[in-house]
């Protein structure tokens, strides 16, 4: 059944996923893994290239379509503003979970600590009245006296935890995937999902130029007449459409200063661009490589880039979130999964090819090799007394820019379609 799928059946599964998406979501969704079911093999074959281009191609065309409002990608500037708001109802549903389950945390430990402070004091009581001088019935009228007692606080403690709503013994659920209430969320990591299986996990290079393509098409102002010139985009120009978009999405991250994006969400989008690009491609982005030339010549700005920085920005807060990372699994997403699935090597099959891993040892090679402070120290370990200001570890050039210069580049740069 999923060899040689033709366009018309494509044609019809996008066709069920638009007119389904407001009244009836989760058809959309189902719709939606039906595509990504076609492209699904467990070693890459011909057929499952031509269904990914088949695929990809009438996806990406829907895409372009729903640009500006409710993309299945964002793409356009208005898209990854749209996504953001879409998502923020998820991600609030995450935080409040996580809050939870530390406050629940909390009262379990405050509540073993009062059981044990109670058992020392019932002993401790217990020890003096056998050293004491009553007798037997009045021994046995302080247990039970005692024991009365320790019931009482103990019904008044659950009284109080049923006020509060939280029982210290219980268990928090957390909406899984596949949920109504988590749509957005399932929505986006499996729209991520088709995009990395359909290019074959970035070797399928035909869905790699339909994405291209989308990306010039979404980010041009008169997008009435850019069919007409999709034949100009030569081979370096599409490769600098997903480096631009590698930047883009870099800058979008940044932009989400209260967190409305779930990581899991954010990790999918890094995923894709990261195996989208080749190496040496992400490395020209790092060092802001934006012209044939400067990727020929290869050279090494004289400070950090912004990029650089705001990588390193991102990876501290995506560390910082690690609990939120793998709510929904242990492999964090549907997403990681297929690479998992896929990505196997010969030499060893605990071998795991982690991209964010691989990302940030690319990023901190590239801040090794612009930082400013070091090249000062090297150049003057002989002189006397501290660097000047711009050449300090943590210096201004050692800042990422605020949240102000970050959302008028990120404005700037999605509506030119440009670095």
């Amino acid at each position: 059944a999923i060899k040689g799928v033709p366009p018309s059946f494509v044609r019809e599964m996008m066709e069920v996923m638009k007119e389904n998406m407001t009244a009836r979501p989760m058809v959309s969704l189902d719709a939606l893994k039906v595509l990504i079911s076609m492209v699904t093999f467990e070693k890459d074959s011909i057929d499952a290239r031509d269904n990914g281009n088949v695929i990809a191609m009438e996806f990406l065309k829907e895409n372009t379509a729903f640009r500006l409002e409710s993309p299945f990608i964002a793409i356009a500037r208005d898209g990854f503003m749209s996504a953001k708001i879409n998502l923020k109802d998820n991600r609030d549903r995450i935080k409040s979970y996580l809050e939870n389950i530390e406050e629940r945390a909390k009262k379990r430990d405050d509540l073993m600590q009062n059981l044990g402070r109670t058992d020392h004091d019932y002993t401790s009581a217990s020890s003096k009245d056998n050293t004491g001088t009553m007798g037997a019935a009045e021994t046995a009228s302080a247990m039970e006296s005692a024991q009365k007692e320790e019931e009482h606080r103990h019904a008044a403690h659950d009284d109080r935890e049923d006020e509060d709503g939280l029982d210290p013994l219980g268990h928090t659920e957390i909406t899984q995937l596949g949920n109504p209430k988590m749509f957005n969320t399932t929505f986006a990591l499996a729209s991520v999902e088709l995009m990395v299986k359909c290019s074959a996990f970035g070797v399928n290079r035909t869905v790699l130029r339909h994405f291209s393509r989308e990306i010039i098409k979404c980010q041009r102002t008169d997008l009435e007449d850019s069919d007409d010139k999709d034949e100009e985009e030569d081979g370096q120009q599409l490769d600098f459409a997903r480096q631009r978009y590698f930047r883009h999405v870099i800058y979008w991250l940044a932009t989400d200063v209260e967190q409305d994006i779930p990581i899991v969400v954010q990790d999918a989008y890094m995923r894709m661009v990261c195996l989208m690009l080749r190496p040496h491609e992400i490395e020209d982005v790092l060092h802001d490589r934006w012209t044939e030339k400067a990727q020929r010549l290869r050279k090494v700005p004289e400070k950090p880039t912004h990029v650089v920085l705001l990588l390193i920005q991102w990876f501290t807060g995506y560390l910082k979130r690690f609990p939120e990372l793998h709510v929904f699994s242990s492999r964090i997403s549907p997403v990681v999964e297929a690479i998992d699935q896929r990505l196997a090597f010969d030499l060893s099959k605990f071998f795991v090819r982690d991209h964010m891993l691989l990302l940030l040892l690319q990023v901190l090679t590239a801040y090794n090799e612009q930082c400013n402070w070091k090249k000062w120290w090297s150049k003057n370990f002989l002189t006397e007394g501290p660097p000047p200001r711009e050449f300090e570890l943590g210096g201004p050039a050692d800042r990422p820019p605020g949240p102000e210069k970050v959302q008028s580049d990120f404005d700037y740069m999605v509506t030119h379609g440009c670095f």
